[in-house]
């Protein structure tokens, strides 16, 4: 999926209608990440610039990142921990 492609809100979770809300409107999205099962859990603040899905499921969002010096990143939405929020 692209940001772009039509989907219906009861098609997608409440984190990826958040971020895409974000992306439309070119707001910073905040959220908990872990990279991996063991890392551990950090704060993101996140511009979102596209949504898709990877040939293996995983919904992924991609954007410049403003804890990096706005170098982009992309973020797995399953690792996201608890909720979304714009703040």
């Amino acid at each position: 999926m692209h940001l772009n492609d039509v989907v219906r809100a009861s098609d997608i979770t409440f984190n990826e209608g958040v971020l895409r809300l974000a992306a439309v409107h070119g707001r910073v999205a905040e959220f908990r990440y872990a990279k991996s099962d063991s890392a551990p859990i950090e704060h993101r603040s996140f511009v979102p610039e596209s949504v898709y899905t990877t040939r293996d499921g995983h919904v992924v969002i991609v954007g410049p990142d403003e804890d990096r010096e706005g170098q982009y990143r992309s973020y797995r939405l399953d690792r996201i921990k608890g909720e979304v929020s714009i703040p």
